[in-house]
């Protein structure tokens, strides 16, 4: 394994089509925004997404990493008074995690309280992250919305409207530095859809694309 710092976002993005259309998981027309953040990330106990990592392996073309990552809403659990459900993550090449999610009015929020996804701030940073000096950080986490807009994007599972959530990492020297940026998007009442993982110090990435996905 490479041992450049892989700068890594969060996840999850959804969007349901109607049942009448000629290919599963695919619209032709983008839906009406919908501005709570479990439209887009629908949690009930059994719903799962599966997706693919592919690697650009410093080239423009994409090879498969490795396959069937696999998100699930496993249960509910209460921390500190709250009720969260518990989002196991399964995969063969890297270390099974487990994160806690809930809605807060309308926001997503992790069990330490980190929002993690909302649909209602278009271009406004809703979560930021400082590491180091406050006045001379080594490294900045911003999350935003990338514009209000949804876009067609392409997965294996099919296409989806899907809005963007951006990542921005500044890092390195304060007086000179760099920037990268990582990506989710999120389609209502499907889930992620696709993603980009970007290296710091390299023009390699990851990307992961849905293959399917279970909604109760």
């Amino acid at each position: 394994m490479k041992s450049y710092l892989l700068l890594f976002v969060g996840l999850l993005c959804l969007f349901s089509c109607k049942q009448n259309d000629e290919i599963l998981g695919t619209c032709s027309t983008p839906p009406v925004l919908i501005p709570s953040a479990l439209d887009y990330i629908p949690l009930k106990i059994g719903n799962y997404w599966i997706y693919d990592w592919l690697s650009s392996n410093g080239t423009d073309s994409l090879e498969l990493f490795f396959p069937n990552d696999t998100l699930k809403v496993a249960g509910l659990e209460m921390i500190k008074g709250q009720e969260y459900f518990r989002m196991e993550r399964n995969s063969g090449a890297i270390e099974d995690t487990l994160v806690y999610w809930r809605d807060s009015l309308g926001y997503l929020v992790n069990e330490v309280g980190r929002v993690i996804f909302t649909a209602e701030e278009s271009n406004r940073v809703f979560d930021r992250r400082v590491f180091g000096n406050p006045l001379s950080p080594f490294l900045t986490i911003e999350y935003a919305l990338d514009g209000e807009a949804l876009e067609a994007v392409e997965a294996p599972a099919g296409v989806f409207y899907c809005l963007k959530k951006e990542g921005k990492f500044s890092f390195g020297n304060p007086n000179n530095q760099q920037v990268k940026s990582d990506y989710d998007f999120i389609g209502p009442e499907v889930g992620i859809v696709k993603g980009i993982r970007n290296f710091a110090n390299n023009p390699s990435f990851f990307q992961f694309e849905l293959i399917e996905y279970h909604l109760e």
